[in-house]
């Protein structure tokens, strides 16, 4: 009986540390990131003699890791 008792305790306690941390009672939101300004520019051919070659590496600047609860492959978007 005391074992059960206990368990209900520690389940209540759970969900109302749940509850208060997931609550935004005092109105803050997260931040929302503002959007970047992006210039495009068509690739096109040139008639110049010089020639550039540039090597590196193109990193993101920020990442989301995706996890998915079902396993599958996406084989259409």
């Amino acid at each position: 009986m005391q074992n059960i008792t206990l368990l209900v305790r520690i389940l209540c306690l759970s969900l109302i540390t749940m509850l208060i941390g997931c609550s935004a009672s005092d109105g803050q939101h997260s931040a929302v990131i503002p959007a970047v300004a992006v210039t495009l520019q068509e690739v096109e051919l040139s008639s110049t003699d010089q020639q550039i070659s540039y090597s590196g590496t193109i990193e993101e600047a920020l990442s989301v890791p995706l996890s998915f609860s079902v396993p599958g492959t996406v084989t259409e978007v």
